[in-house]
C-alpha cells in the first residue's frame, strides 16, 4: 500500500510504498509521513488536502524540529550578513579616511 510523505523544504508530496529511504530526492530533506493513506489522500479535493494537511502537518513534532532548524539557520545567516555590512561599512571609512588623509597635503599646498 502506498504511503502519503511531504517535504517541507521544497514543499512537494512523495507516494512510496516502503518506509525506508524517506529523503526527499530533489533536496535531501527527511520526508514527513501523514496518516492517511494514499487512496484516502487521493479521494480528497485540493481544499480538503491543505486542510487536513496542515491540520495535521503544523501540530507535529517534525514540524517543530524543521521550523527550529530553518530558523536557526536563518538566524546565523542574517548575523553572517550583519558582520559583512559591519566590514563593509568600516572598510569603506577607512577608505575615505586614507584618501582625505591623502589628499590633505594637496589641498593644504593648492590653496
Amino acid at each position: 500500500m502506498l504511503k502519503v510523505y511531504y517535504c517541507p523544504s521544497c514543499e512537494r508530496f512523495f507516494y512510496l510504498q516502503y518506509d525506508v529511504n524517506t529523503f526527499c530526492r530533489a533536496c535531501d530533506t527527511e520526508l514527513y509521513k501523514l496518516r492517511l493513506s494514499f487512496v484516502q489522500f487521493a479521494d480528497l479535493d485540493l481544499e480538503q488536502r491543505q486542510e487536513y494537511f496542515w491540520s495535521e502537518y503544523i501540530t507535529s513534532e517534525h514540524y517543530q524540529k524543521w521550523y527550529k532548524k530553518k530558523y536557526e539557520a536563518n538566524k546565523r545567516r542574517e548575523e553572517k550578513v550583519k558582520a559583512r555590512r559591519k566590514a563593509i561599512e568600516e572598510a569603506r571609512r577607512e577608505m575615505e579616511r586614507q584618501f582625505m588623509e591623502d589628499n590633505k597635503y594637496f589641498d593644504d599646498n593648492n590653496l
